[in-house]
């Protein structure tokens, strides 16, 4: 025990983080790891596997203790294999919450209602996301504006909705980046669908439009740009 206190403090992990066995299903919105795992990146993402996996043991003891009532995750059904079938789905789900193409409020009461419970950290990197059972959780980070923080958090919810290469066969006959191209489409018509764009599909987008969009939706503006292109 004393060296586990000594490890635990050396690593600056919680000591149950090396007790207890990590859930297998772990997605990360961040840049390519490489081989070498002693990089600025590989750590990066190890913090935030670690925040997660103790996320994860924290909402399941909310839920033991009855603070908290499980939402069991939102799976969508039909087959994804294109950009169009991602953002199909992302309207499925604004369908079954019932928003149609309205704003999204609060992102996180909105993953919590789709299955996926949010922690917000200040840990540096982007985030990432675990299914364990019928728990699903996931990490933001607190880096970069607000508009690129949903676009995360909306990425995230859709490795949980979508599934992904650990989970089911989403996507299998294509590359690991191919499947992050789909999650990224499925999460900029979650959180600005085409359709909302209107009356002004008849003719380009100004400038104008584009600002009044990212201020109503809350997105950045590149993805404000790239849901103007699809209109």
């Amino acid at each position: 025990m004393l060296e586990l206190i000594r490890l635990a403090t050396a690593l600056d992990v919680p000591i149950d983080h090396l007790l207890q066995r990590r859930p297998a299903v772990i997605s990360r919105r961040s840049e390519v790891i490489a081989e070498d795992n002693d990089t600025d990146v590989a750590r990066r993402s190890q913090r935030l596997e670690i925040t997660l996996a103790s996320w994860l043991r924290d909402v399941r003891q909310l839920l033991d203790a009855g603070t908290l009532t499980l939402v069991r995750p939102v799976q969508y059904e039909g087959s994804v294999t294109s950009d169009e079938d991602a953002r199909a789905a992302a309207r499925w789900l604004r369908d079954v919450r019932g928003i149609g193409t309205e704003p999204i409020d609060t992102l996180m009461d909105f993953c919590e209602r789709s299955g996926q419970y949010v922690l917000i950290s200040d840990l540096p990197g982007e985030g990432a996301s675990m299914v364990d059972g019928d728990l699903a959780v996931s990490v933001v980070s607190l880096e970069g504006d607000p508009g690129r923080r949903r676009a995360t958090a909306a990425h995230e919810l859709g490795h949980l909705v979508l599934g992904d290469e650990y989970s089911s066969d989403l996507a299998v006959h294509v590359s690991r980046a191919d499947r992050e191209s789909l999650i990224n489409a499925f999460a900029a018509e979650l959180l600005l669908p085409i359709a909302a764009f209107g009356d002004v599909t008849s003719r380009p987008a100004s400038r104008e439009d584009l600002i009044r969009f990212t201020a109503r939706y809350r997105t950045s503006w590149s993805l404000a740009v790239r849901q103007a292109e699809c209109a």
